[in-house]
């Protein structure tokens, strides 16, 4: 280490400045106060419009009379329809406040989406990984390598510019496909599948430049993520997001999670509420009585709470917290 007092100090100034840059684009305190009560109501999660109605404009009354307070929906009406800036404002002025989030999967690539290249199947980009065998024609991907990071920052802004008002994030939890393969057989990691940080820390940073990205075009854009929530033991991470969204957290099919499962995730999404961030619990349970305990639940932590389908193609039962 240098003993000269001058590159100390130009050290101290440098890490001092990076500080103030890295905390002025991490911070999400950027939602004003009727976006956050917004997120702490209703929700819609509809990436299906097409089963919802036959025609763009019967969708977008429905959506509109909705009464929801926050909807999330996919950019495209249907695969080769994208929903237009107008149809857009429609939903969104059928409720006073009303907040629409675009989803958007950032750790997996989809072969429906525009950006697909059938060639990929036999020859495989860098970034690509293998099809996941529970959703056919969805791929794992390395979501630290540039070439993805590109193809979905292009999806960021054009969501944005479409008029939505922030992103709903899907496969946050991709790293746990490369944390388990790599316990599995820890001496056999190519290259390609070894980011430079930890496998949390690089998505933490993926979702760091994505929420830049947005908030370039929309100052305010929200940010809400769905699962991972491990990654809300990092205070960075809570700073970028405004809520948190988790999936089967009290329910596995038909039938009630594990104890232990629960207690687990409970004791991380209190890191989020503390935060004053607010949490949405996605159920897709269908059965009354075990629907009326995840009510209980969900009251009991202040949850707001969507019952609806893994198709996603209407608005389900909705409960504000």
């Amino acid at each position: 280490m240098s003993s000269n007092p001058l590159a100390r100090n130009l050290r101290t100034v440098k890490w001092t400045v990076l500080a103030v840059l890295m905390g002025g684009a991490w911070c999400a305190e950027r939602g004003d106060a009727q976006q956050l009560d917004q997120l702490r109501g209703t929700w819609g999660y509809v990436l299906q419009a097409e089963k919802l109605a036959d025609r763009p404009q019967q969708a977008v009354q429905l959506l509109a009379n909705s009464k929801r307070d926050v909807l999330v929906l996919d950019c495209w009406f249907e695969p080769g329809r994208i929903w237009t800036p107008e149809q857009l404002e429609l939903i969104r002025r059928g409720k006073p406040g009303r907040v629409l989030l675009a989803y958007l999967s950032i750790g997996e690539a989809e072969e429906y989406r525009p950006y697909w290249n059938p060639p990929w199947k036999k020859h495989p980009p860098e970034f690509l990984g293998p099809e996941n065998p529970h959703w056919p024609g969805n791929h794992i991907v390395h979501y630290w390598h540039p070439q993805w990071q590109n193809i979905i920052l292009a999806e960021v802004e054009r969501a944005m510019r479409l008029g939505f008002d922030g992103l709903y994030l899907d496969k946050v939890d991709a790293y746990l496909f490369f944390q388990k393969e790599r316990q599995a057989d820890p001496g056999h990691h190519q290259a390609k599948r070894t980011p430079r940080r930890g496998f949390q820390e690089e998505m933490v940073e993926w979702v760091r430049r994505i929420a830049a990205r947005a908030r370039r075009i929309l100052p305010r854009a929200l940010i809400v993520p769905q699962n991972a929530e491990e990654l809300l033991r990092w205070k960075v991470y809570r700073q970028l997001i405004n809520a948190q969204a988790v999936e089967d957290l009290f329910c596995d099919g038909q039938r009630r999670q594990k104890v232990d499962e629960i207690r687990y995730r409970l004791q991380l999404l209190r890191l989020a509420q503390a935060d004053g961030k607010p949490v949405v619990c996605v159920e897709y349970c269908s059965q009354p009585s075990l629907r009326n305990w995840v009510k209980q639940q969900a009251r009991k932590y202040r949850f707001s709470l969507l019952f609806t389908d893994r198709e996603l193609g209407h608005l389900g039962e909705a409960l504000g917290q």
